[in-house]
């Protein structure tokens, strides 16, 4: 599955970005957009049968030789069953890390992932244990606040993120969006790509998949099999 997962990973970073900055709290926004990767593809799995859930919690990543850690709190990500648990975050970015797929292994081999199942959320000490441990050049270490399947409501959300407001403002809407693009995404997942989207930037992209069909009933209908 990890050459397909790329592909998603790959369609889903030239969809979902955002230069970054810094958020009205003032912490930095690395421009992951985590939020909505996990929203379209926590969506896009469960559309292809597969049990997804869209996770809020943190993440830490980075590596012993650079002595660089991100320390992220919240970040969201996806948990997949197929049928082991395994972690799925296209949004996440470190290095050459571009995306995380469940298949990491042949993806990232000098990468270690792992999910922290203390109660308490890691801290840079727990990381830097899990990765000694593991023996790799760059270890990510997620932790799970909340976690949910996605349902129809899920598929009426508005974004707010900074990305969200420029999606708006490009498309004049978010309504019946996130349907289409968790479909495209499925799509491409199951190597079935509904158009070319290699070379388009992000404005074209979304205008791709606003230009296919409603989705809106087709996905409420997968996801209502996982409630």
């Amino acid at each position: 599955m990890t050459a397909r997962e790329m592909d998603g990973i790959c369609f889903l970073r030239r969809l979902i970005n955002f230069e970054g900055g810094i958020l009205e709290d003032g912490r930095q926004d690395l421009g992951w957009c985590c939020s909505e990767h996990s929203l379209v593809a926590s969506v896009a799995f469960c559309a292809l049968g597969i049990k997804a859930y869209r996770c809020r919690g943190k993440v830490l990543i980075g590596d012993l030789n650079s002595r660089t850690v991100f320390d992220v709190f919240p970040h969201d990500f996806v948990l997949l069953e197929t049928p082991r648990l395994g972690i799925f975050d296209s949004s996440v970015t470190f290095d050459s890390i571009s995306g995380i797929p469940m298949g990491f292994a042949s993806a990232h081999p000098n990468l270690g992932v792992s999910l922290f199942c203390n109660k308490k959320p890691p801290t840079q000490t727990d990381w830097k244990r899990e990765m000694q441990q593991a023996k790799k050049n760059a270890y990510a270490l997620y932790a799970v606040q909340k976690k949910m399947i996605p349902n129809e409501p899920t598929i009426k959300f508005k974004s707010s993120t900074p990305f969200g407001k420029w999606l708006s403002s490009e498309m004049g809407t978010q309504d019946g969006l996130w349907g289409k693009a968790a479909w495209c995404a499925a799509e491409v997942l199951a190597g079935r790509s509904p158009f070319e989207f290699e070379g388009t930037d992000r404005a074209g992209l979304w205008k791709l998949v606003a230009n296919t069909p409603n989705q809106d009933d087709f996905i409420a209908n997968r996801l209502q099999s996982f409630i």
